[in-house]
């Protein structure tokens, strides 16, 4: 039994060296690590027989610590700070030999009510979930290595902002907005590949002006899409990166709720390649209006299975079903991007459709 050479003075002892006994182990000890000179290496162990002359070699990575890490020093979102992101991005100083950390959000500084626990290898930990707005919480980080977890860090709490509104320290700046009235020419609004495509200009139901887009709910099967013009994001130097709209759902539910929850819908869809390839925009991107659920397994709506939005007329015709949209754009910044909202009907029951106004890109930047 051998090894390949290790680090600085670090050395290896085999319980039982040469083995002459066949099956049977040996137990591989590595020892003075302290004086291997790093904290990462990398070695080989090797197993070699003299008749017939045959080898094997484990390979093994290790990674060395000498002690309990110390407390990390929480850095953003600072303590005491107001209108942060509902999903928002943790940052604390490296903690020297740490190999991971764990993060704790909380509603209360005694914490105990923990609504989310993350872990991370680098000092930096973005939310997996969206935070409620205008809501105290209070963060805190635990360094853990080889050796153990190591002390708790100090609490910070923030309160959370309004989605789509820059945090403090920052100012929005309007990368695109159209408020849908008069020349809309820059939209396209190509032949439906199922049924007709009816995007068009409405005046029945708008939150600013006088009109509106509308996709009609139809009664026969449709795959109708609305497609913005080129948006040039910039860099997450400006994060939060934003799209925000108003809409008026009602389109053909089921059960308004899971895997059977619209029998049309319609969901927003985003492109980098010059609407070349559209991929929808998945929940975790909401920071409101979330799908409904998913439209229900049926051969003659074109997106079925898909996650959509659907809302009945026996709903309030305000209220609820008036929703302002925003979407988390962070993960596209820098690229130019093109919105689909495309709606897909069955080949049954119709409704009033989908209503698009006011729509906006935004990002902030430091003041």
């Amino acid at each position: 039994m051998s090894s390949t050479a290790l680090p600085g003075a670090a050395g290896i002892t085999f319980a039982t060296n040469p083995v002459t006994t066949y099956p049977t182990h040996t137990t591989a000890s590595l020892d003075n690590l302290a004086a291997a000179g790093t904290t990462n290496f990398s070695f080989s162990v090797i197993a070699q027989t003299v008749a017939p002359v045959l080898s094997r070699n484990v390979d093994f990575d290790v990674t060395v610590s000498s002690s309990i890490t110390a407390a990390a020093t929480l850095t953003a979102p600072a303590d005491g700070s107001t209108g942060q992101l509902v999903r928002p991005t943790f940052v604390w100083d490296a903690v020297a030999d740490a190999l991971s950390y764990t993060v704790e959000i909380a509603t209360d500084n005694g914490f105990t009510n923990i609504i989310e626990t993350g872990t991370s290898d680098i000092p930096t930990y973005t939310a997996s979930s969206t935070l409620a707005a205008t809501t105290q919480y209070f963060w805190r980080v635990t360094a853990s290595n080889n050796c153990g977890t190591g002390a708790v860090s100090g609490v910070f709490s923030f309160t959370t902002g309004v989605p789509g509104s820059c945090p403090a320290g920052t100012t929005p700046n309007v990368v695109f907005t159209d408020d849908i009235e008069g020349d809309v020419s820059d939209w396209s609004r190509p032949a439906a590949p199922t049924g007709t495509n009816t995007w068009a200009q409405s005046g029945v139901r708008l939150n600013s002006g006088v009109s509106s887009f509308l996709a009609v709910d139809s009664n026969v099967s449709s795959d109708q899409y609305l497609i913005s013009p080129p948006i040039i994001l910039p860099s997450i130097a400006q994060s939060p990166l934003t799209l925000s709209y108003w809409n008026f759902q009602s389109m053909e539910v089921n059960s308004g709720t899971g895997d059977d929850a619209c029998w049309d819908g319609s969901f927003l869809e985003i492109s980098t390649d010059g609407g070349a390839n559209f991929t929808q925009v998945v929940n975790a991107n909401m920071f409101t209006d979330p799908y409904n659920g998913k439209i229900t397994i049926n051969a003659a709506n074109p997106s079925s299975g898909s996650d959509a939005w659907c809302a009945n007329a026996s709903q309030p015709l305000t209220g609820p079903q008036e929703t302002v949209a925003v979407v988390d754009l962070n993960q596209y910044a820098g690229q130019t991007v093109q919105f689909r909202f495309r709606m897909s009907t069955d080949g049954n029951t119709g409704d009033e459709g989908w209503y698009i106004d006011d729509v906006n890109v935004q990002s902030c930047i430091q003041n």
